[in-house]
């Protein structure tokens, strides 16, 4: 299927009139069906590009994601965290910080800086059909501190590799059949006029591409299965002259020699581009992603691994380069869950560690690389909460150094940074009170669950420090944690555990609540519990000691995840969202309920709008000013995948599995209001 098409400025379409009406009334019927139906997908953003599909929602704030490819250009970093391409300084290694970033269609999965553009390949994928949609953002980064998409370019699917050469940029795309079979192609566009690249050429390549490079007149490319070298010296007319069966992640060309990433580090030597050959090979553990090479050293970025149930530390190495024929290893850094993008300058390396951030390593003597400094950014945020000026968060990662509590500094708007981090195995839902953060553990383990709730005094924010730790049962998953006047709740179905903690230096049990159907979600405000147990229950908890029902709606159909705000109570159940008024706590009434989204993990309410955090389906948002006519509006969906959801103010914190942390504003929540019909004109 291998061939070159050149690219058209102006397309006829010729189709009989018949056939044509029979295809536009088929289209019609298909749209109509579908119209209703939201995207599922990750890595998606369609309200980032466009306003108009989540009105009255906008992004006021972003950081995070999984770090990825990155590039150095003077004194910036430029990294990729999922969709959002973040402007690091490195002017100073000691002391990296964000100066500014922008949010792309989709997770970034190529990048190339050449003077004061940035080139991003991104791709969307729907989850359940795993199809992919991708495309190659133009970035002016002019103003590091607001860089800006000025153009833009569709790809048949997801964007791999790219890199620029002179006024051309070679952009590789990828479509995945299964785990073995993959096609794809190369794109040659001018982007002479970066707000309105061209396509001069289009190649189809069986075995997809993954990486690119040119030096002089030719182009290399590798893959999931060859090494392929293509003849540039007709930019409008590339011909391949060979490939070599080699599988390869990433390439970089240095002199008379290509150095290949793929199951270790190749040298190959290019004396004549039309049979390249391979003189030399060195062993690098786990998954090497991305390598640079800077004199006589090449450098390796590698993410972590399993093997035989062990987790294995990623980092970077350092290669010795200078025999091509015998390359060698002389050092090696581990860094947490390891890193996937890396870049090299003077004597700094600035690695992307996959989970936090970027790290700034001092290579000056290349035998003993250390790390000086990191711009710390999650990875991922499962739960998020908000108190003043600080955000906090948890990511759920069972990898070394990639889960925890992160403390997230918010006072600049419109850019936030990661403060503080505590590691902690698991760690899925937190709440707040005074300067004690309460974070949740839970994991399943050998034939049993380790679950675990963890103090942690976060009155300095830099250094956040655990008082104490409270083991619960093992024989059920612990969902999600309250906190009111010094006493924790837990949800572990069946029961209802509370844990006195007014001694932050030793929690200690104080009750044990088993009701008949099993407590699944809880949420506490003033003196009540408000719990789902076969619908909801009200407990009153003004002593904690003695906890006694006070008042129970239930729901045929069962419940689960549920919040309070005022005088209601929301509760997830047989596919419906229950507005419960709890106005009279003895008896509560349905007042209204709505259709819910699939695969809804978490959920919060203010100003009678309730933010449904759908996993697989972003960010959902149900209008109950009036519980009896509630419907749904405003849908947004960012990278990654919904986790957790939190409103504060006119502010709504939404954290994403992969995605990291988005802030959207509410201020004008768009309203549709229906007018009477006054006149008609014919």
């Amino acid at each position: 299927m291998e061939g070159i098409t050149h690219s058209k400025f102006t397309r006829q379409l010729r189709v009989e009139p018949k056939k044509f009406a029979i295809w536009l009334t088929l289209i019609i019927f298909f749209l109509a069906s579908t119209s209703a139906i939201p995207p599922i997908a990750y890595g998606s953003s369609p309200s980032l590009h466009q306003s108009a599909l989540t009105p009255g929602l906008e992004v006021v704030g972003h950081l995070g994601g999984e770090a990825g490819e990155v590039e150095v250009a003077g004194r910036y970093a430029y990294m990729a965290q999922a969709a959002e391409l973040a402007i690091i300084d490195i002017a100073d290694p000691a002391d990296l910080r964000r100066v500014g970033y922008v949010l792309l269609p989709g997770k970034i999965t190529g990048l190339a800086v050449e003077g004061e553009t940035a080139l991003a390949g991104w791709e969307q994928c729907e989850v359940w059909t795993n199809t992919c949609a991708g495309g190659l953002s133009i970035v002016d980064v002019s103003r590091p501190d607001s860089p800006v998409e000025i153009g833009s370019y569709d790809l048949p699917s997801s964007a791999s590799g790219l890199t620029i050469n002179g006024e051309y940029a070679y952009v590789l795309w990828i479509i995945r059949e299964g785990l073995l079979s993959s096609w794809g192609g190369m794109k040659v566009l001018d982007i002479s006029n970066p707000a309105l690249p061209v396509e001069m050429v289009s190649i189809n390549l069986w075995n997809g591409p993954l990486n690119v490079v040119v030096a002089g007149d030719y182009a290399y490319l590798v893959g999931d299965r060859f090494l392929r070298t293509f003849d540039l010296s007709q930019p409008f007319n590339p011909i391949q002259i060979n490939e070599v069966e080699h599988f390869g992640e990433d390439i970089a060309v240095s002199g008379s020699y290509a150095y290949i990433l793929g199951g270790g580090l190749w040298t190959v030597s290019l004396a004549d581009p039309a049979q390249p050959e391979i003189v030399g090979v060195v062993e690098v553990d786990g998954d090497p992603h991305d390598i640079d090479i800077q004199g006589r050293y090449a450098y390796v970025s590698e993410t972590g691994f399993f093997s035989n149930g062990n987790f294995y530390y990623g980092g970077m190495h350092i290669i010795d380069i200078s025999n091509p024929f015998t390359p060698t290893e002389v050092a090696a850094l581990p860094l947490p869950y390891g890193s996937r993008g890396i870049a090299v300058q003077g004597t700094f390396a600035f690695v992307s560690e996959v989970y936090n951030g970027l790290s700034a390593v001092d290579i000056s003597t290349p035998s003993a690389p250390y790390v000086v400094d990191a711009y710390l950014a999650p990875g991922e945020v499962y739960d998020v909460i908000v108190s003043g000026q600080h955000v906090f968060s948890t990511s759920d990662r069972f990898f070394p150094g990639a889960s925890g509590l992160w403390v997230i500094d918010q006072s600049d708007r419109s850019n936030q940074y990661g403060e503080g981090f505590l590691e902690a195995f698991n760690s899925r839902a937190l709440d707040i009170e005074s300067d004690y953060v309460y974070v949740l553990n839970s994991l399943y383990g050998k034939f049993q669950f380790d679950n675990f709730v963890r103090m942690v005094d976060v009155s300095d924010p830099r250094n956040p420090i655990q008082t104490s730790i409270y083991a619960l049962p093992t024989d059920q998953g612990a969902y999600n944690i309250a906190v009111r006047n010094q006493f924790i709740y837990v949800t572990q179905p069946p029961r209802l555990t509370v844990i006195d903690a007014r001694d932050p230096y030793q929690l200690s049990l104080a009750n044990i609540i088993t009701p008949t159907e099993g407590i699944m979600w809880m949420d506490i405000a003033g003196p009540y519990a408000y719990v789902s147990d076969g619908g909801l229950r009200i407990l009153d908890n003004t002593d904690p000691f003695q906890i006694r029902e006070t008042g129970r709606y239930t729901l045929t159909s069962g419940s689960g995840r549920m919040t309070v705000w005022e005088n209601y109570a929301y509760v997830l159940g047989g596919g419906y969202l229950h507005i419960i008024d709890i106005t009279d706590p003895r008896h509560p009434q349905e007042s209204g309920s709505v259709k819910a989204p699939w695969f809804v993990v978490d959920l919060g309410a203010s100003g009678g709008y309730v933010y449904l955090a759908a996993f697989t389906d972003g960010l959902r948002i149900i209008d109950a000013r009036v519980p009896s006519n509630a419907y749904e509006t405003n849908p947004f969906y960012g990278a990654g995948r919904a986790t957790g959801v939190t409103v504060q103010d006119e502010s709504i914190y939404l954290g994403n599995l992969w995605g990291g942390l988005y802030i959207l504003g509410r201020s004008h929540m768009c309203e549709i209001i229906y007018l009477p019909v006054v006149n008609r004109v014919k």
